[in-house]
């Protein structure tokens, strides 16, 4: 993301002219060949239990299998909480 993009994002957001985003609001994205992965390589997905369901699912695994082979246990200290997260890589 540019710096000019940054800045035109945050002022449309302090003028309140962004469109509203409906629950029903559908968007798509695509890696592009000058990024590949490079600008979501820091992103932490933290995953709800319904996410894992659907995965495993989808997957068509055992959820123990999911969660040993595609996340990472963690704990907040600052919220004294755990949570699951994909991680970074996978196997």
């Amino acid at each position: 993301m540019t710096y000019n993009y940054k800045q035109d994002l945050l002022k449309r957001l302090d003028e309140g002219s962004l469109p509203d985003i409906q629950l029903d609001h559908q968007f798509t994205f695509n890696c592009k060949d000058e990024c590949m992965g490079r600008c979501c390589n820091n992103i932490t997905i933290l995953l709800d239990p319904w996410d894992i369901e659907i995965m495993v699912r989808h997957l068509g695994v055992a959820g123990q299998h999911f969660l040993s082979e595609y996340c990472k246990y963690e704990f907040s200290h600052e919220l004294k909480w755990s949570y699951v997260r994909l991680k970074p890589e996978f196997p």
